[in-house]
């Protein structure tokens, strides 16, 4: 993923996130989640240089990062947005979520993701 295409999804996902928060959706806020999951995910998958096209590729990444002189906080913090992901996609209900509702996990999500984001190019 180019700093180009990073910087257009982060925008992206601003704009979900704004529309969410004005029209307190929650699907939008799922949205957001998941997005910033995938953000993540395609850098540290380009980053490592994993090709795999099948679903393990999610696998891959994730294994490629715990390899990595990361701090473990960055590798715990991936984790937990890797979980707020599946919940949102999965999980039917607000009380599903992490902290409190879908807002505040989604603003809990997006940030997390900015700082893992310059973690791992940093690496």
């Amino acid at each position: 993923m180019t700093e180009a295409q990073s910087a257009a999804m982060l925008e992206a996902i601003d704009e979900i996130y704004r529309v969410a928060e004005e029209k307190s959706c929650e699907i939008r806020f799922r949205i957001v989640v998941s997005r910033v999951y995938y953000l993540v995910f395609l850098t540290a998958r380009d980053k490592y240089r994993m090709t795999s096209e099948d679903s393990d590729v999610h696998t891959l990444t994730w294994e490629a990062l715990r390899r990595t002189r990361l701090p473990g906080l960055v590798k715990r913090e991936y984790s937990e947005l890797r979980g707020y992901r599946r919940t949102a996609d999965y999980r039917l209900t607000e009380t599903s979520t992490t902290f409190g509702g879908w807002a505040d996990t989604a603003r809990r999500a997006v940030s997390k993701a900015q700082w893992l984001c310059d973690q791992i190019k940093r690496s």
